[in-house]
């Protein structure tokens, strides 16, 4: 997701079911070392690529689920 803005945007993942919650979504992110963050979704073949954003400056609030 390029521009992502925490305090006013949400990403939605409510098509992934196996998550409840966001903050058991955040559980699986991961830093890619270069200032960037993703989440694999779903059967893993889906990722979520937060450009710019370092998973901890994702909260579970930013996502709906």
């Amino acid at each position: 997701m390029f521009e992502f803005d925490p305090a006013k945007d949400k990403a939605d993942v409510s098509a992934y079911h196996q998550y409840a919650a966001g903050a058991g979504l955040l559980s699986h992110a991961v830093d890619d070392g270069l200032g960037s963050s993703y989440l694999a979704l779903g059967d893993g073949l889906n990722f979520l690529y937060f450009v710019g954003l370092t998973k901890d400056r994702v909260l579970a609030g930013d996502f709906v689920v």
